[in-house]
């Protein structure tokens, strides 16, 4: 009996809430949902084309290339600051060769 009790004040609630609603009421959830079993499922397309996947592979080819050129050019210029501080020894040694 209690059990009756509380369904059916629960009902009565939701009842009350859904006259309360907007028929007219829209939110952009609907669109990508879909009723399976009587229940809201969301129905997404995950799938890309095979063009935008080649896009998506050239523009990060293209961020590679831009990275690995601006690392090179930090390498030349740290190169260029060491030129001369090392110690760069000439061989003395000197060969003779008897003919």
């Amino acid at each position: 009996a209690v059990v009756s009790t509380q369904s059916t004040g629960i009902l009565r609630q939701l009842r009350g809430v859904a006259e309360g609603k907007n028929p007219d009421e829209f939110y952009r959830g609907m669109i990508k949902s879909k009723m399976v079993g009587g229940k809201h499922q969301l129905h997404t397309d995950n799938t890309l084309s095979h063009a935008t996947v080649q896009l998506l592979k050239s523009q990060d080819a293209n961020y590679l290339r831009l990275k690995l050129q601006a690392e090179r050019s930090k390498v030349s210029k740290m190169e260029s600051v060491l030129h001369g501080t090392r110690d760069e020894r000439k061989s003395t040694h000197t060969f003779f060769r008897d003919s």
